[in-house]
């Protein structure tokens, strides 16, 4: 297994959401999913507000190759959920706090989204940074469509609330264990210097410590207690917290919740 070059370059603060639930057909009508706020677009990026729709500008990020979405069904009767993630690769940086990648059947360049997509979340970086590389979770514009095993969708990119390019992709289930690190290196995401051993640990399902008797699941790194684990249970990593110190993902066994974990209470593969 290859280590992944490059640090994340957003806080932890950043980093705190995950993968936010988005509820499948029978729970849309409730309203439980999280709408996701407007952001603001960046200095550096200022002047497209003034574009025109699906006007192009040397400041929009475009996809570089295929990105790979997949999607898993959580939970258990009338709290099952979906959620999609991808792999991607774009031509330039970004500031993951401002930036969005919207899915759906149909999506074109210069979409305004603006106060209607479910989900979502600031992506997290993978491989070396000079690959401007992405783990993301993805929103899901109204009406919400729900995903089909090898669907072909769209999926964009936005800045400022606007979709600045768009790329057809094809959703697959379920999201086999260490998916994200073979669609990063299918994108050429790796460099060639070594990298933190830590990092080999996104998309792997490990135990909990054995000498650790409870494990917290926190909504965000070390806060908002929402479930826990214990010694001998699993945790599905997503990613990274930028030092390393949490790891967010999927906990199984008596907790069934999505949040963040101490990486050192985790067995190393």
């Amino acid at each position: 297994m290859r280590h992944l070059p490059g640090a994340p370059t957003v806080d932890e603060s950043e980093q705190a959401h995950g993968w936010v639930k988005i509820q499948n057909e029978m729970e849309i009508a409730m309203p439980r999913a999280t709408l996701i706020p407007s952001l603001l677009i960046g200095a550096t990026i200022a002047g497209l507000a003034a574009a025109p729709a699906g006007a192009a500008t040397d400041e929009e990020p475009q996809f570089v190759g295929t990105p790979s979405v997949r999607y898993v069904a959580v939970g258990e009767g009338d709290e099952r959920f979906n959620s999609l993630g991808a792999v991607v690769r774009l031509d330039r940086s970004i500031v993951a706090s401002r930036t969005g990648f919207p899915t759906a059947p149909e999506l074109s360049t210069g979409d305004d989204i603006t106060g209607s997509v479910f989900g979502g979340d600031p992506p997290s970086r993978i491989g070396d940074s000079s690959k401007h590389c992405w783990v993301a979770e993805l929103q899901r514009p109204r009406p919400v469509a729900t995903p089909r095993q090898g669907a072909r969708w769209r999926l964009g990119v936005t800045t400022s609330q606007t979709v600045r390019d768009t790329v057809g992709v094809t959703l697959k289930s379920p999201a086999e264990s260490g998916w994200e690190l073979q669609a990063a290196d299918r994108l050429g995401c790796y460099g060639t210097e070594s990298s933190d051993a830590d990092d080999d640990l996104v998309g792997r399902r490990v135990r909990v410590k054995d000498s650790v008797e409870q494990l917290l699941i926190n909504k965000r790194p070390n806060e908002e207690f929402i479930g826990s684990l214990s010694a001998g249970q699993t945790f599905k990593i997503r990613r990274l917290s930028p030092s390393g110190k949490y790891a967010y993902g999927f906990g199984y066994g008596t907790a069934n919740k999505t949040g963040w974990v101490t990486t050192s209470d985790l067995e190393q593969p």
